[in-house]
């Protein structure tokens, strides 16, 4: 859908006005702008409200990310034939996360975000506007908490006597 809009209250100067201007398309007179000679009307589409936005594909693909990682981390806690009440406890928490996760994929704003972010993509309202900032913080803590580096998962899971002791137990 395309309005006419009189030149002056033009917003945004895309590729389509700028079209517009060189070819001397659009509606009306002629009027002089600086050293241009404009038509008094011309056309442009009017901004189109979109939940698909850089900061919601980035919020997406980061829950993706962290559900994919528990789901690893998940198949690690069942491959286990024998579990110990602490492992079982930790797999109910890694399955309730996974839950939580796909719940929030389902959000509007982040299932209307279609595709992936550039590489590299940063952006300003991401660690600055309220309800991103809480969003980026959080997701870079659980990212932080999920990283897998050598044995230290295997280490996070044990007791704490256990640490001390240096010693594996029989049971888990």
């Amino acid at each position: 859908m395309e309005i006419s809009v009189s030149d002056e209250r033009i917003r945004k100067i895309d590729s389509r006005v700028r079209s517009q201007v060189r070819r001397g398309q659009g509606h009306g007179g002629l009027v002089q702008l600086n050293d241009l000679t404009v038509r008094e009307r011309l056309s442009q589409k009017p901004p189109e409200l979109t939940l698909d936005t850089m900061e919601h594909r980035w919020l997406r693909n980061q829950l993706e990310d962290v559900q994919q990682t528990l789901g690893y981390l998940a198949t690690l806690f069942v491959s286990d034939d024998e579990l110990c009440d602490r492992r079982q406890r930790s797999l109910e928490v890694i399955k309730q996360l996974k839950f939580r996760m796909a719940r929030l994929l389902s959000l509007e704003p982040i299932a209307a975000a279609d595709g992936d972010p550039p590489a590299g993509f940063a952006s300003l309202q991401l660690v600055s506007a309220p309800g991103y900032r809480e969003a980026y913080r959080l997701l870079l803590f659980l990212r932080m908490g999920l990283r897998l580096e050598g044995d230290l998962f295997k280490l996070a899971v044990k007791d704490l006597d256990v640490l001390y002791e240096l010693e594996l137990p029989q049971g888990c």
